[in-house]
């Protein structure tokens, strides 16, 4: 299987050049970047937890995150900037 074979598949969102690789990357992180690192932090732990193959305790996982954040600074910055029409403005931790 061949990386077009694979998007149009569904198991790829998006292929690149060897050319383009680099850039697309260094556009995708600085993407990241402007997220809520809280959320990034409870992503990445609830994708290792399902990853290691206990998807029910993945999917437990994802809901007590979504709770924790529920309850943060960060939450509030995202939904005021939201109805402000706003780029949000995250605490760095």
């Amino acid at each position: 299987m061949v990386a077009k074979d694979g998007k149009i598949a569904g198991l790829v969102d998006e292929v690149f050049g060897a050319e383009e690789f680099e850039n697309e990357v260094s556009k995708f992180t600085e993407k990241l970047a402007e997220k809520a690192p809280l959320a990034l932090s409870a992503a990445k732990r609830v994708i290792n937890k399902t990853v290691e193959g206990d998807q029910l305790a993945g999917m437990r996982r994802e809901v007590e995150a979504f709770l924790e954040l529920f309850a943060t600074e960060d939450r509030d910055e995202g939904m005021k900037a939201f109805l402000e029409k706003r780029k949000a403005s995250f605490a760095r931790r």
